[in-house]
């Protein structure tokens, strides 16, 4: 597994002519649509886990400060009360406004659609008309990390060509 497939030095190729765009932290135009989907499904994955576990420490913060042992221990000393009103009335805010569950979800639904047109891909499937609904898909995306983007694209090349694929071996020195 340690070797590149042709498609996987196509990819270097790709990424290293593709000039300006080399910044930009997607796979290059000529890597095939199994790595393209590929990586949008791992994309949305660590998203979905991120976010998830965002939403999971938010809420056990809520409830921790909220408790009654805490309470108890307000009742002894006043300052202390009054921070951890503050803290609850923090944490809520932020979890309403940003609604890491909410987005975790978006990305799980988001994940397995991409994985779905994987599997119609590997299936025989039509490319056209799956590069056709790729498009919708990226349009219900919410804003990407660029981050985030470098992880799932190192991720799925080394899933698929190899341990040693990584993105910033591919891409020009600066």
């Amino acid at each position: 597994m340690g070797q590149k497939t042709e498609a996987g030095k196509a990819a270097d190729a790709g990424w290293r002519d593709a000039g300006a765009a080399a910044d930009h932290p997607t796979a290059p135009p000529v890597v095939d649509i199994q790595f393209r989907l590929l990586f949008s499904g791992i994309y949305h994955e660590i998203c979905e886990h991120r976010l998830m576990r965002w939403h999971r420490m938010l809420t056990a913060v809520n409830i921790t400060l909220g408790s009654g042992a805490v309470l108890a221990i307000g009742n002894q000393h006043a300052l202390i009360a009054q921070l951890m009103a503050v803290a609850v009335a923090v944490v809520g805010a932020v979890q309403l406004v940003w609604d890491h569950g909410t987005a975790a979800r978006q990305h799980a639904l988001l994940r397995q659609k991409f994985y779905e047109l994987q599997s119609r891909v590997a299936a025989g499937g039509d490319t056209r008309q799956v590069e056709a609904e790729l498009v919708l898909l990226h349009g219900q995306e919410p804003p990407c990390r660029k981050r985030l983007m470098e992880r799932a694209h190192d991720r799925a090349g080394q899933s698929m060509y190899g341990d040693d694929f990584t993105r910033a071996r591919s891409r020009p020195a600066a």
